[in-house]
């Protein structure tokens, strides 16, 4: 006959079975007042507090029950499931494995443990648990799926794959397990196979985010960036997370116009209005899509086939006229913040300046507000690419009277048409006219006063920047001379924006990312010293300082109108991470500073001695010190040296009417053979990008035979090159047995097969052999 207790403890048992925790726990703690030493009632009254989230007194009660007999293995995985949620995973792991010795085929045990030291990072015997669950249940599938996450975190990627397809033949509806199959398929570069498995997850779920964002992830790899975007872009409709915004950058970076837009220009807008990126990563697809557009479309057919004349806005851009223009926000989005790169769109441009000028000479100034903002967006778009646009000469002189015109207006404090400033500062700065103090006393419409913030305000504050910038070195040499004077003319590169999306890390992490296998000094992994040899205008410093702010940062550069542009950008942002100063490369050794980055791109080419230089800067690298490098590839270039020779044959000069007037010939000009036309390339799109590119003072060429010798020389290492996905897909399909992608030699024979593969430059990272 059952006792009384018995009774009572089967009704606790019953109604803990069926969620009754209360009624459950005053029948556990009326049978223990009676029998203090009872174990069941002890260990339930434990596991009770532990479902009702009072973790410490479980773990108090089901200890009291140890203490009478620890020989239970129910009791300790039941106080070890109390540890692990209260945070103390060592001791939860100890009664864990305890549970097992106890039972060897105690699956919940095992399990637990395996999912406890997995969560501590001890992969290893994490592995060994889930394969023993496997063993005492072979048909768990998400057991096999855990045994697979443990093996690939330990590279055992081959073996993993195979524990996620064993999870996804014993459960078929299983999402996650498709999706990791299919991350390992892409760690074993099987990424057809990839592919499909993250298409079965999402066709098992479509929502399932991890599944979009490697779907997107892969097909960037395999350089299909139309159906990455679709992915991505489903992505951040369902998270909006910074990291999917930044891929989508990437694949917008890559893709073309796909012919089913969908919702694809909602996400380019807000990817502009919200700066995901830098503007020049935007701008191609954005390109792609305004000419896909009707209104711009059909513009650019009607400007095309035009010669030059007067023409009206309906005649341009069809019977709406510029408000066809003006509702266009990816177009000012791009005219307010990027070159625009590409002829078809800058010979529309260049008839709608013409278009606005007859406007405001005829006084024809009744326009809507729309109609001004963009008005304002192509003056600045004049601006950034300084003046760039082609012009005929009758054209010229208008605009010359109607400066004129606005100058004696101004003096006389008379009346100004808005349109008349907004037409002028589309064929010249506006700082440099008379009476621009004058401008920004009066008030005006709002779209107006970023341009005059842009033209007048912005370019006196580097002004008065120029005289906070250390100078660190004298600048003699001849050369350095030359060039230094090149970028005080033009200054380079005029950008006007960095992303905003930034996601801040430490040295160590960030430079793992990049220089794998390179060991790192411990002490630089927080504040870290990092020179910029060589930089320009400040975007590359800036939005390095941005991802490490602990790092300080030394930018130098020849020239004081680009550091000042530099130091007014980095003041606008509030970082205060980067010390600007003037210097020569050739003589910074005598500054007495060792860093641990070094980032030279663009720089050492156009030295008297380039070797010289980068022997230089590998002094100033410490004994565990990286190095990025660029240099201009002498096989990659010679669309570039055709174009030089073209140009010294035609006696243009490095000057802003000169290269206009070359440009326009240029346009008109078909690359020889096989060989990348210079009108395809961005910098051909602005003065200082385009005299940077056709017009340099100084430019040497190397190959990747010198590279090769040199860094045997200097006792350094090439760590791997920065090429974009088609082309390290094409090496590794040419050279599968070099998966780090670092054999020279290889890399020699592949561009002697792809001339113009480092057509821009070659981008490559190294370190000491020795580091």
């Amino acid at each position: 006959m059952p006792t009384d207790s018995e009774q009572i403890f089967a009704q606790a048992l019953g109604l803990h079975q069926r969620g009754r925790l209360a009624e459950a726990e005053s029948l556990y703690r009326q049978i223990l007042a009676a029998s203090p030493q009872h174990l069941d009632a002890l260990n339930l009254l434990g596991l009770v507090a532990l479902q009702s989230g009072r973790t410490e007194e479980a773990i108090d009660v089901i200890g009291r029950a140890i203490g009478l007999n620890d020989r239970i293995a129910d009791f300790h995985n039941n106080i070890a499931e109390a540890y692990r949620r209260a945070g103390r995973l060592d001791a939860a792991v100890e009664h864990f494995a305890k549970a097992a010795e106890l039972e060897p085929n105690f699956l919940e045990a095992h399990h637990n443990l395996a999912n406890t030291l997995r969560s501590q990072g001890e992969w290893d015997r994490a592995a060994a648990h889930y394969r023993r669950v496997v063993a005492i249940k072979p048909d768990f599938a998400e057991a096999h799926n855990d045994l697979g996450i443990a093996l690939k975190e330990q590279g055992q990627v081959e073996e993993a794959a195979a524990a996620f397809q064993r999870a996804a033949a014993l459960k078929p509806d299983f999402a996650e397990a498709h999706n990791n199959l299919g991350n390992a398929w892409r760690a074993l570069d099987r990424r057809g196979p990839a592919l499909a498995q993250f298409r079965r997850a999402l066709a098992l779920r479509p929502d399932f985010i991890k599944a979009l964002r490697n779907l997107a992830a892969t097909l960037a790899d395999q350089a299909e960036f139309v159906p990455a975007l679709d992915a991505i872009r489903q992505a951040i409709e369902l998270t909006d997370s910074a990291d999917d915004k930044l891929l989508f950058v990437h694949c917008a970076r890559n893709a073309t116009a796909p012919a089913d837009e969908g919702g694809l220009r909602a996400t380019l807008l807000r990817a502009w209005s919200e700066r995901w990126g830098r503007p020049s990563d935007l701008a191609g697809l954005t390109i792609s899509l305004i000419k896909r557009g009707r209104g711009a479309g059909a513009a650019i057919a009607r400007a095309m086939e035009a010669a030059p004349r007067r023409q009206s806005a309906e005649d341009l851009w069809g019977p709406d006229g510029l408000a066809a223009a003006a509702g266009d926000g990816l177009l000012r989005h791009l005219l307010e913040s990027a070159l625009v790169g590409d002829l078809e769109l800058e010979r529309l441009l260049t008839t709608t300046r013409r278009v606005v000028l007859d406007a405001a000479s005829t006084l024809d100034n009744d326009l809507t507000d729309d109609v001004l903002t963009f008005c304002c967006s192509l003056a600045r778009q004049c601006f950034i690419n300084e003046y760039v646009f082609g012009y005929a000469e009758d054209e010229l002189e208008r605009a010359r009277r109607l400066r004129d015109l606005l100058s004696a207006a101004l003096a006389a404090d008379a009346p100004v048409p808005p349109l008349w400033p907004i037409v002028v500062a589309a064929y010249w700065p506006l700082h440099g006219l008379p009476g621009a103090d004058v401008l920004l006393q009066r008030p005006w419409p709002e779209p107006l006063a970023g341009l005059l913030a842009q033209q007048i305000t912005e370019p006196r504050e580097e002004m008065r920047c120029r005289d906070d910038i250390a100078r660190l070195t004298p600048v003699e040499e001849e050369v350095s001379r030359a060039v230094q004077q090149q970028y005080e003319e033009n200054s380079y590169p005029r950008w006007v924006d960095v992303g905003h999306i930034v996601q801040p890390g430490t040295f160590d992490a960030w430079a793992r990312a990049r220089f794998p296998d390179a060991p790192v000094d411990v002490a630089a992994t927080d504040r870290a010293d990092i020179l910029i040899a060589g930089c320009g205008t400040g975007q590359q410093a800036i939005e390095l300082a941005q991802i490490l702010p602990r790092a300080r940062l030394l930018a130098v550069d020849l020239s004081l109108s680009s550091l000042a542009y530099a130091a007014r950008k980095t003041r606008a942002l509030g970082l205060g991470n980067i010390d600007y100063a003037q210097a020569d490369l050739l003589r910074l050794g005598s500054i007495g500073r060792t860093f641990d980055l070094v980032v030279a791109t663009g720089v050492l080419h156009h030295l008297a001695d380039p070797l010289a230089g980068w022997r230089m800067l590998c002094k100033m690298m410490r004994p565990r010190g990286l190095m990025r490098v660029g240099l201009y590839s002498e096989l990659g270039r010679q669309h570039i040296v055709a174009a030089r020779g073209f140009i010294a044959q035609r006696g243009y000069r490095p000057t802003g009417e000169d290269i206009r007037r070359c440009r326009q010939e240029l346009m008109t000009v078909k690359a020889a053979g096989d060989r990348p036309n210079v009108t395809d390339l961005w910098d051909f799109f602005s003065t200082s990008t385009c005299r940077d590119l056709l017009f340099h003072v100084q430019e040497h060429r190397m190959t990747l035979p010198a590279i090769a010798a040199f860094l045997a020389a200097e006792g350094l290492v090439l760590v791997g090159f920065d090429v974009e996905a088609p082309v390290a897909q094409r090496y590794r399909k040419r050279f599968p047995d070099d998966a780090a992608m670092t054999n020279l030699a290889h890399w020699h024979a592949f561009e002697m097969e792809h001339p113009h593969t480092f057509a821009g430059m070659y981008m490559f990272r190294i370190r000491r052999r020795d580091g």
